[in-house]
């Protein structure tokens, strides 16, 4: 089996734009109990190798990044509750070409085996915002966000085994992206303003 992938998602090169100043001094709090790393997709599972632990550790640093001052939830204004980080299966919202499985792949009659598939993941972000006063939390706007996107190269010898595989940096960029694009948006929406 032959597989390698890259990304051309990087948070650092993410407009934020007049972002950063309605971020200064906002008390962020970022949480997830139970963050979903899985979906299924075309009968198979497609599995983040990054933990919800981890994607907590990216978010925050993105935060910070944007200008928040990331606190503990009983110091926090608002809090963003992240209940997803997944990929999509290879079909992208942003409509970027993908991999079908069983389909994307092409014989070699020198090498016997099937030359890698290439594809596109979107590696989506969902997450609820909260205003949090009283230490009562207060759901103010749902937010999803498929802006980190992925592209795998992957293939096997039997096609029954096809997989995709991503390399865990190529995905830990495209969650900081996708991550990025959430925080984009909900400053965008002007909910700290």
């Amino acid at each position: 089996m032959a597989s390698c992938s890259t990304t051309t998602s990087d948070v650092r090169q993410l407009a934020v734009g007049k972002g950063l100043e309605s971020a200064k001094g906002v008390l962020l709090a970022i949480e997830g109990d139970s963050i979903q790393t899985s979906s299924q997709g075309d009968s198979r599972i497609l599995s983040l190798h990054s933990s919800g632990q981890e994607i907590l550790d990216i978010a925050r640093n993105v935060a910070r990044l944007y200008g928040f001052n990331v606190v503990n939830i009983a110091q926090a204004n608002y809090v963003i509750d992240i209940s997803s980080a997944v990929p999509d299966g290879g079909a992208c919202i942003q409509g970027a070409e993908s991999a079908e499985l069983g389909l994307s792949y092409s014989l070699s009659l020198i090498t016997f085996g099937a030359f890698p598939a290439t594809g596109v993941h979107c590696l989506v972000v969902e997450a609820g915002l909260y205003s949090y006063l009283a230490e009562e939390k207060t759901l103010m706007a749902e937010f999803v966000s498929d802006v980190g996107q992925v592209e795998v190269f992957a293939g096997s010898n039997e096609i029954d085994n096809y997989r995709r595989v991503v390399k865990p940096g190529d995905e830990l960029r495209g969650i900081e992206a996708s991550i990025g694009g959430l925080l984009s948006e909900i400053i965008r929406e002007g909910a700290f303003e």
